[in-house]
């Protein structure tokens, strides 16, 4: 079974950010070459949310 994770929206508010991931496939395709320099790009992301909050 696969879990579409806009279903968890339906009961709860929540929202998905992008970060990027430059020129590749998508990140559940089987081509996708997730690049690991994105990771702290995402982590400031979510840190300043926390901290904002």
């Amino acid at each position: 079974m696969e879990i579409d994770f806009a279903r968890f929206f339906e009961k709860k508010p929540g929202a998905f950010a992008f970060i990027g991931n430059g020129d590749t496939a998508g990140l559940h395709h089987p081509a996708c070459d997730f690049h690991d320099r994105a990771i702290p790009a995402g982590i400031r992301y979510w840190v300043g949310l926390v901290e904002e909050a």
